[in-house]
């Protein structure tokens, strides 16, 4: 489980954004659980997270599937 809480999502410049997201998304595992602050917003499209559908700032990885 991963918590991202206005810093990174909300102060950092799109580039650093991007950067700093993409290494949680590395790390973060297979079904782990992403939770950001409830007036951010994911920064880019077709991420691989499903929405929980009760909690809107809790996000499920999808899993991997690597040939």
């Amino acid at each position: 489980m991963v918590f991202l809480r206005n810093n990174i999502l909300t102060y950092l410049k799109e580039e650093s954004k991007r950067n700093v997201f993409e290494a949680v998304m590395e790390a973060l595992r297979d079904n782990g659980w992403l939770i950001i602050g409830s007036h951010e917003k994911l920064p880019g499209q077709n991420l691989p997270f499903i929405r929980h559908p009760s909690i809107p700032w809790a996000f499920q990885k999808k899993i991997s599937y690597k040939s």
